[in-house]
């Protein structure tokens, strides 16, 4: 018997699985009896997309735009629509560009995004709608949605050149034309960092607006619409809103921007001045970063703006975040319906510490400006003359506080030191936003008094160099690969001419850098100088140029010399005779020492530059011990070590390491860490240590607490 094969056309419409659906097409139908039904529905539904996006563009137009010559009262017929003559009721950059009027501009911003958003539901719909009933759709599917898809790009066009405009008028009825100039700098250099420009030119943050190409992406790939699988399985598919899926989006990215601001947690170990301190700091970086961005800086202002009285936050009526009711405005901010989701997503990119984003140099000035915010620093503004007056503010509102013009002057206190070590455990990073010597060199000798910082600590490092951390030296640069001899036989090519043995020697030679403020360095300098016969000494402060020491003879400065004779006899009864030598001028000097060691982020003015050269011309480790033991002899230690443990005993700050260790925070330890001295067993759960463990990768990776869990697991 012969198999009966139908040729009743498929249904050409798609599973959930994307793919085709295995039943027959109804009679005078494309579909099968299910999916024409759910076709229906849909498209009623991106037709209902299309109408509102017609009727919004048509009672809403834009104040002062002039429309050109299209015929608006045309009611779009039962096949057509209006979206793609209504293009040309979209202002350009250039009408744009004649409004002076930031009230008019922002109704244009509105306008636009209401716009954008009902242009966006109605594209994904129709999208929607081809894709799982029309196989992707025919050529004037797809063009129609490509005129959807370009009145989007006119309308983000617009809303950016708004942003941008709005940007430009408020920083100039502000006053803070210095955040137009602002831009990051690229390959620092030394001269560079000393520059009186803004210092929030080092914050390493992009100004310019970020291309979210994944958030774009999102919102325009259009999911496949499930379906029944079968003909005899019903579909309980229902269309999801488009702005449902993007308030989704919104509300995740929303949730892991608020955990920046959570954190600390409330109920941790730390104390509660810490606590707030840190939350302060993070609101600063916030700050930081939207303050630069235009979308983000008009958004804020637009949310929360600037008081009347232009002093600290206390006076304006504020509350003050120390305060233990504090209500945090970026908070409110973030969870408001001002933030579109690009701008959430641009705000989540910028969170990042890396290179063009978040870096030390931000932080340390988000640090800083905790402690000049205060009353005392920022309570003299009153008597200041009205902002009229100033031909440039110093400083500009946003989001209940102030981010200034040019970062805080002078040191970080230790309290800001260890707040920066928590977020940035880099030595180098941390180091390279020092301001003084004195800050640099006293962070470095906290590593081996006491054992402050042990990320720092370095297990091989030489005794002598852990002595020089204690008295605040810094070795710049060293020789210790110099060849001491060197004795060469120098052959003619003449006949007529005599064999000549050259013989070369080097010494090696240390580059100090010593601090002005410990009186001791003076004491140690001098003491090296008197030595005649085992140094030669070069010493010139920073501060004042003054050459305080230096040798009787500028040959004394040799760093290589040579002599030669026929014989090796004749040779070693000649003199040497200098090859290379530092000059003793102070111009000279300065660039005979220039090297990878001493080019600080900073131009360091409160230091000592000594050269220390070996008068002896020994071996470098004996020149080293022999330098070591005039530094124990005048600070009055018989050894390394006695001097180490006598520095921490005389240090008050070590003291109140030891007297702030708190076994309740011993989950805050990791067990990984190496040891670092003698006396880690009485600093290993030191509050000072170990208390912010959890912040060293917040600007790194993703913040996801989870409220649920116990306190313990969020470090």
């Amino acid at each position: 018997m012969a198999t009966f094969k139908s040729n009743s056309p498929k249904c050409i419409a798609f599973t959930r699985d994307r793919a085709p659906c295995p039943a027959n097409s109804a009679e005078n139908s494309k579909w099968c009896p299910f999916h024409e039904e759910l076709q229906g529905k849909f498209l009623r539904l991106y037709k209902l997309h299309s109408s509102m996006l017609d009727s919004f563009t048509r009672q809403n137009s834009y104040p002062g735009f002039q429309i050109p010559t299209v015929d608006i009262t045309l009611e779009p017929t039962e096949n057509h629509s209006l979206t793609h003559i209504t293009n040309q009721m979209i202002p350009r950059l250039e009408d744009m560009d004649k409004i002076d009027d930031p009230n008019t501009l922002r109704i244009w911003y509105q306008i636009a995004r209401r716009t954008w958003a009902l242009a966006n539901r109605a594209v994904l719909a129709r999208e929607h709608h081809h894709s799982q009933f029309y196989q992707s759709g025919d050529n004037s599917h797809r063009h129609f949605n490509a005129i959807l898809r370009r009145k989007q790009e006119l309308l983000e066009s617009l809303m950016a050149g708004i942003d941008q405009r709005l940007f430009q008028l408020t920083i100039g009825e502000e006053e803070a034309d210095w955040l137009l100039s602002s831009k990051p700098k690229k390959n620092l250099t030394k001269n560079d960092s000393e520059s009186e420009e803004d210092s929030s030119c080092t914050d390493s943050v992009i100004y310019d607006d970020i291309d979210c190409q994944e958030e774009q992406k999102f919102i325009e790939s259009p999911p496949t619409p499930p379906s029944s699988p079968t003909p005899h399985e019903k579909c309980h598919y229902v269309s999801e809103d488009p702005d449902e899926k993007l308030n989704r989006r919104k509300k995740v990215l929303v949730g892991q921007l608020s955990n920046y601001l959570n954190f600390p947690p409330e109920d941790s170990a730390f104390p509660d001045l810490m606590i707030r301190e840190l939350r302060e700091a993070i609101r600063n970086v916030f700050r930081r970063i939207i303050v630069r961005d235009a979308g983000l800086f008009v958004r804020a202002k637009e949310f929360n703006p600037t008081p009347e009285l232009r002093s600290s936050s206390c006076l304006h009526g504020q509350p003050d975040w120390r305060g233990p009711q504090y209500q945090c405005p970026i908070k409110d901010f973030i969870n408001s319906d001002k933030l579109s989701l690009k701008e959430l997503q641009r705000l989540w990119g910028l969170m990042k510490f890396g290179k063009d984003k978040i870096g030390p140099e931000l932080i340390r000035n988000a640090i800083a400006d905790i402690y000049r915010c205060s009353l005392d620093a920022c309570g003299n503004d009153e008597s200041q003359p009205p902002r009229a007056n100033h031909k440039k503010s110093a400083k500009i509102w946003i989001l209940g506080g102030f981010v200034w013009r040019k970062a805080k002057d002078g040191p970080l206190s230790r309290t800001g030191s260890d707040h920066l070590y928590a977020f940035v455990s880099c030595a180098g990073c941390m180091l390279s936003t020092c301001r003084t010597f004195e800050e640099w060199a006293g962070n470095r000798r906290l590593v081996a008094v006491g054992g402050r910082y042990p990320e720092w600590a370095e297990p091989k490092e030489p005794p002598v160099e852990r002595l020089f951390r204690c008295f605040r030296i810094v070795l710049c640069r060293h020789n210790c690969s110099a060849k001491l001899s060197k004795v060469e036989k120098v052959v003619p090519k003449s006949k007529k001419l005599r064999t000549v043995y050259t013989e070369t020697q080097e010494r090696h030679y240390l580059h100090l850098c010593m601090s002005v403020v410990d009186p001791r360095s003076a004491k140690i300098i001098s003491a090296l100088s008197a030595l005649t016969s085992s140094f030669n000494v070069y010493a010139k402060r920073r501060d004042t140029k003054e050459v305080t020491h230096k040798p009787k003879h500028e040959d004394d400065l040799w760093c290589s010399r040579v002599r030669s004779g026929y014989t090796a006899i004749e040779r070693k009864g000649k003199r040497f005779t200098p090859a290379t030598a530092f000059k003793a001028a102070a111009t000279l000097f300065e660039k005979n020492l220039t090297s990878p060691e001493t080019a600080f982020k900073h131009i360091f003015e409160d230091c000592w530059d000594v050269l220390v050269m070996d008068a002896k011309a020994g071996c470098f480790d004996e020149f080293m011990h022999s330098i070591a033991n005039v530094i124990l002899e005048i600070s009055g230690y018989e050894s390394i070590e006695a001097a180490i443990k006598g520095e921490e005993q005389n240090d008050e700050l070590v003291q109140d390491i030891y007297s702030a260790s708190a076994p309740r925070i011993q989950h805050t330890f990791q067990p990984n860490q190496q040891p670092h001295s003698s006396h880690e067993e009485s600093t290993q759960y030191s509050l000072v240590v170990h208390r912010l463990r959890c912040c060293r990768s917040l600007f790194r990776e993703p913040i996801c607490i989870d409220e649920g869990s116990q306190p313990e697991l969020w470090y």
